[in-house]
């Protein structure tokens, strides 16, 4: 059986500022109550839409809580993880978790990912976040960081992680991630 986060929609809604560049809350919360009012499957903050490489650590955690009192378990809240290494990412997904996501969105960590990144690299990094907390665990490959064949098959291997997202923007690749995802759902029977 699938996973529930691995089909329908997942809003990446953006964060609203203020002209002083400080984060407009009262903003943001009345945008989360309208985005969950249409019915998606989770709301993504702390993604690129949202400015995660703009915040601190301390912003990315509170966008989560008041997202969370905002939702009151209407959707799922998931949370980007963006960081540079493996001690980071298994340090922040849990103060992510904490905080209130209920599931981590994993970007490749940069710039390690840049250029011949592998399966094992891929393969352990997303372990690490995955031994690191109880939550579903989406992937994320980017146009900077294309995963190569055979990465779609190893993080299946991983039970926590229960879906990739794509932003990869090369209509082959795609396909191709596509095609292996299939073969490895079929051999995960």
């Amino acid at each position: 059986m699938s996973h529930p986060l691995a089909s329908g929609i997942i809003a990446a809604p953006v964060l609203p500022f203020r002209d002083n560049g400080a984060i407009d809350w009262p903003t943001l919360e009345r945008y989360i109550a309208q985005v969950a009012a249409g019915g998606p499957r989770a709301i993504a903050m702390n993604m690129a839409v949202s400015e995660v490489s703009s915040l601190d650590l301390d912003e990315q955690l509170e966008v989560l809580r008041r997202c969370k009192t905002v939702l009151a378990g209407a959707c799922t809240l998931l949370s980007g993880l963006n960081v540079t290494h493996t001690g980071a990412a298994r340090d922040v997904s849990r103060k992510l978790v904490e905080a209130g996501a209920e599931g981590v969105v994993v970007f490749p960590p940069m710039p390690a990912f840049m250029g011949a990144v592998t399966v094992p690299m891929i393969e352990a990094y997303h372990r690490a976040v995955a031994e690191s907390v109880d939550v579903p665990i989406l992937a994320f490959q980017t146009y900077f960081a294309s995963y190569p064949k055979g990465a779609i098959t190893a993080l299946a291997g991983i039970p926590s992680v229960v879906s990739i997202k794509d932003a990869s923007f090369n209509v082959d690749h795609t396909a191709a991630n596509v095609k292996e995802a299939a073969a490895a759902k079929g051999s995960a029977k």
